[in-house]
């Protein structure tokens, strides 16, 4: 197995707006790669990001904190299970986001993903930060 992707970023929000733009279609749309997500936020339930009519996360919601943490997973390409974290500390006025994915199978998956966070948070804190 190859090892995890961590990024973390600070965002110039409090984590109340920083989880709205993570769970809110609205939002997500803008920085995720123009997908929707789609869950009804509650542990067990599917977690869908859905770009037109095409699914490119169909996911299982693991654990959730509203406002605090999110953890789903969801099949890889070859089959493996990634599993996906989110977790928001407040400091000073600002929110501090971790994202962890991992279990890579594939050295290039694993390029490909730790690029694709750097776009994605970079975006979020665009769309947080002028909210």
């Amino acid at each position: 197995m190859i090892s995890l992707v961590q990024k973390t970023i600070t965002i110039h929000a409090d984590p109340r707006k920083v989880w709205e733009a993570l769970t809110e279609s609205e939002f997500t749309k803008e920085y995720f790669f123009g997908c929707h997500v789609i869950s009804d936020w509650k542990a067990g339930s599917s977690i869908i990001y859905k770009a037109q009519e095409t699914v490119h996360v169909n996911g299982v919601i693991i654990r959730i904190e509203p406002g605090v943490f999110l953890q789903y997973q969801f099949p890889s390409p070859t089959g493996n299970i990634y599993k996906v974290s989110f977790d928001l500390a407040p400091t000073k006025g600002d929110t501090v986001l971790t994202v962890t994915q991992g279990d890579f199978d594939d050295e290039d998956r694993y390029e490909e993903t730790s690029k694709g966070w750097d776009y994605v948070l970079h975006g979020l804190k665009e769309v947080v930060e002028s909210q």
